[in-house]
């Protein structure tokens, strides 16, 4: 089992987040960095030589753009305490930094970890701060780190001697954003903790180094993309189509020793990355076992013919608009069936083709997914995630390129309204957080940790994992992973669930929002419901008489 250096730990910070009293003071700066990027706006289109309506409006456009995203993200984080699962899905990292099994090993806790270790190292970081508040927040922009960097860094590369525009590469990013807090998919993806934050991000990063690897010399680009791809399908498993997906790419693009070779180095670094894996967080099969066999034997949710085409068109639906920049190309001059070269031409000619390639080979897995128990909208991501990047490549390559004139101001109208109708729409939602700001500090996570702080020993929160890591320094049953095991026909025994909560308590708590309750069957003396003033709203259950 990997165990941190003990150096680690002193970094336990005492973070403590939460917005001045005084809402003017907030509204008032909120005001001022949009004023602040209006102006700039104003100065950046009157210098620029930038002919052009339609690109003069986007440069307008940017910056104020670019502050009301990073004003959405912000906000999305500041309230993710509020969201449950935020907590739950942060016990594995907190695992892993006080040198806890990370699988359940013979009688241990449950945690509710059922996917690779890479997604629990992912979040480490928020396990050095001493409040579950600030940890949650910290998770919350880990996960948009993780997967809104590689998105900057594909926009921004520098591709076939075509000059930098910023202010392109500035408007495509933020309609990324933009498009994603209104997807119902990415944004359940990107901006809560979950494994699947690192896993596209890492995923992404694979696929750009295998883009920008060289013909002749690809060795150290393939051997870092392999890597990267490697990690990300042990932070979620469902991203192992991206080993299919890009070898077709080369044996499109490159032909077949390029796919060979793409081939070779994904096998390797798989073999390598999962042996350290292995070796860090075994024994192998407890790793197995939490990682497929719980997963693969959870219940149907999803059992009818009719249910089941319900959550392909789903995907379809969610995936609609970026597929459509997509195959935009296709529509205005679509290559002849019968000739293979003419459709590896397009590819070899439009790199973007590998992000829809692998968001289409995704879709698999992101339909076992949801169909499964547990599965949920963001299940989608893995599709609509890459096949977004790719949109986002292709107008890039449409507005930038004077060869694709018949694409050129198509791509470039299009873009531009898309962020016409998007910032006002985000303008009124960021106006209406930053007028009235709600206490951070506020939220259940933080309750039942001072309640557990001021009353030692008292209280078991089967839906609060950070309250007994940040008092006891320990891993109590997490109630959601013990239902995971209960479903997949491995359920703990009455001596085993009894193993991992804390003794001698006398209160057992969920907050207001909880999705299972599994804990009661295991404790039935608990029967009598009550209330206590310093946990508002909570689910209090004791003993009769007690």
């Amino acid at each position: 089992m990997l165990r941190l250096i003990p150096c680690w730990k002193r970094l336990n910070l005492d973070m403590r987040l939460a917005l001045p009293e005084n809402h003017e003071v907030i509204f008032a700066l909120y005001l001022i960095a949009l004023t602040s990027g209006i102006g700039g706006a104003v100065v950046i289109v009157a210098r620029s030589p930038v002919r052009g309506r339609c690109k003069r409006s986007m440069m307008a456009l940017a910056p104020l753009a670019t502050l009301v995203c990073l004003a959405k993200l912000i906000a999305l984080a500041l309230l993710a305490p509020q969201y449950h699962w935020n907590e739950v899905r942060l016990a594995p990292a907190f695992s892993v930094h006080f040198g806890l099994p990370l699988y359940r090993i013979l009688e241990g806790p449950v945690s509710g970890h059922v996917c690779g270790p890479v997604a629990a190292l992912a979040y480490l970081p928020s396990t050095w701060v001493g409040s579950p508040t600030a940890a949650v927040v910290l998770g919350a922009v880990i996960a948009a780190l993780f997967s809104l960097s590689p998105v900057l860094l594909l926009v921004s590369r520098k591709t076939g001697g075509q000059p930098r525009e910023r202010w392109l590469e500035l408007a495509l990013f933020c309609l990324f954003v933009l498009f994603s807090v209104y997807n119902p998919a990415l944004k359940q993806a990107l901006y809560i903790i979950h494994a699947d934050a690192p896993a596209l991000g890492l995923a992404a990063l694979a696929c750009g180094l295998f883009l920008a690897a060289p013909a002749e010399k690809p060795r150290l680009y393939f051997t870092a993309a392999a890597l990267l791809a490697s990690l990300s399908v042990w932070s979620k498993q469902n991203l192992a189509p991206v080993f299919l997906a890009v070898p077709f790419y080369f044996l499109l693009a490159r032909g077949r020793r390029a796919a060979l070779t793409s081939m070779g180095y994904l096998a390797v670094a798989g073999l390598l990355v999962s042996g350290a894996m292995v070796a860090a967080f075994g024994p192998f099969d407890t790793l197995v076992f939490s990682m497929f066999s719980i997963p693969s034997h959870h219940p149907f949710r999803v059992t009818t013919f009719v249910g089941a085409l319900g959550i392909l068109w789903s995907t379809i639906a969610l995936a609609a608009l970026p597929l459509a920049v997509c195959l935009a190309p296709l529509l205005v001059a679509p290559p002849p069936l019968n000739e293979r070269s003419r459709v590896r031409e397009f590819v070899r000619s439009n790199d973007w083709s590998l992000f829809l390639l692998v968001g289409l080979a995704n879709i698999p897995t992101s339909f076992l997914g949801d169909i499964k128990f547990g599965g949920d909208v963001h299940t989608f991501s893995y599709v609509v995630y890459f096949v977004a990047i790719g949109a986002l490549l292709a107008l890039r390559r449409q507005i930038g390129e004077a060869a694709s004139g018949a694409l050129q101001r198509p791509a470039g109208v299009l873009l531009l309204v898309s962020l016409a109708i998007a910032v006002p729409l985000l303008l009124q939602d960021t106006f209406a957080f930053y007028r009235q700001p709600s206490d951070v500090r506020a939220n259940p996570s933080q309750q039942a940790f001072d309640y557990a702080t001021a009353h030692p020993g008292t209280a078991y929160f089967p839906w609060n994992p950070i309250t007994g890591f940040l008092t006891d320094h320990t891993l109590y049953n997490c109630d959601w992973g013990v239902l995971d095991w209960d479903l997949a026909g491995a359920p703990l025994t009455i001596e085993e669930f009894r193993a991992g909560i804390p003794p001698g308590f006398r209160f057992l708590a969920y907050p207001p929002r909880v999705d299972s309750t599994i804990a009661l069957d295991y404790l039935p003396e608990f029967s009598e419901e009550t209330t206590l003033a310093e946990l508002p709203g909570f689910h209090i259950f004791k003993r009769p008489g007690d």
